[in-house]
């Protein structure tokens, strides 16, 4: 009963979650992306 109780902003939480996510996966594709240019330009 306790795992299936949740508080009043979960959503909002794991709203919250998915976006910092997302935002971490642009982070990281964009790095790379600056990467693969930086070894081109070389």
């Amino acid at each position: 009963m306790a795992e299936s109780y949740e508080p009043p902003n979960a959503k909002k939480h794991s709203r919250l979650g998915k976006q910092a996510f997302l935002v971490e996966t642009m982070h990281v594709a964009v790095w790379c992306y600056v990467r693969k240019l930086g070894e081109q330009a070389q």
